[in-house]
């Protein structure tokens, strides 16, 4: 059911490691589209997963 996938999408982006994903994938996705800034991609990528590591849990987000 469509209602259904959307609120697992919507319940999955709470959480840190899901954003981190998400990073990571674009960061991979940049530097294949633009391999001449390939190293500032990855620093910005890398930089961007280690914030959300060091400000946010997974064990952070309430269970309903």
């Amino acid at each position: 059911n469509r209602e259904n996938l959307m609120n697992k999408i919507l319940d999955f982006l709470k959480y840190p490691s899901t954003w981190q994903g998400i990073v990571a994938l674009l960061g991979a996705l940049g530097v294949s589209l633009m391999p001449e800034q390939s190293e500032a991609i990855i620093t910005a990528g890398v930089t961007l997963v280690g914030a959300i590591a060091v400000f946010f849990s997974d064990s952070d987000v309430k269970k309903e």
